[in-house]
């Protein structure tokens, strides 16, 4: 089957297959870019979603981090997504769903979790937007941020939780 007219726009595309507890990140986006893990971050196939595992953070300095994106410029209209599982009701500290950032950290864009279990959207150097209640643990769920113009938007499970107005670049 072919590749939807679209897909010379996606940047990178994890859909993390693999055996149990390997540390191999496949990315399956023309630009095959190369992923390093972070800490014990590794597959795990007991759950997931889609395919044969899912990736596995503990909370304790685990990441995966692709130093290869040097050429992926959120400019413009972009949606970033991902589907997370949280095995906390209320996490001990704030948990990453997905950043990109400038490695220098002056120019991110986030999507956090926070210790009372509501997700936020954190672009340039603050908080702004927060899910307007928190998401339940032991359950998957969707999370995107889109912009389209200068209207950003946070979703959880399809539903938007605000808007924010930024045109700002994060390379």
């Amino acid at each position: 089957m072919a590749n939807p007219p679209a897909w010379s726009n996606v940047q990178v595309r994890l859909s993390f297959n693999g055996a149990d507890a390997s540390t191999t990140i496949t990315d399956l986006s023309d630009a095959a870019r190369g992923f390093t893990v972070i800490g014990n971050a590794q597959l795990d196939t007991s759950i997931k979603k889609y395919g044969s595992a899912a990736l596995l953070l503990d909370g304790t300095g685990d990441s995966i981090r692709c130093e290869s994106i040097t050429t992926l410029v959120l400019s413009g209209d972009f949606t970033a997504e991902a589907w997370a599982y949280f095995v906390d009701a209320t996490p001990a500290t704030f948990e990453c769903v997905f950043k990109a950032a400038d490695g220098i950290g002056f120019s991110n864009i986030s999507v956090l979790r926070n210790t009372s279990g509501n997700l936020l959207l954190f672009m340039n150097g603050g908080t702004r937007i927060t899910s307007g209640s928190a998401v339940s643990n032991g359950a998957w769920h969707h999370v995107a941020v889109e912009r389209i113009g200068s209207t950003v938007k946070l979703y959880v499970d399809g539903v938007s939780q605000g808007t924010y107005t930024s045109s700002s670049t994060y390379d």
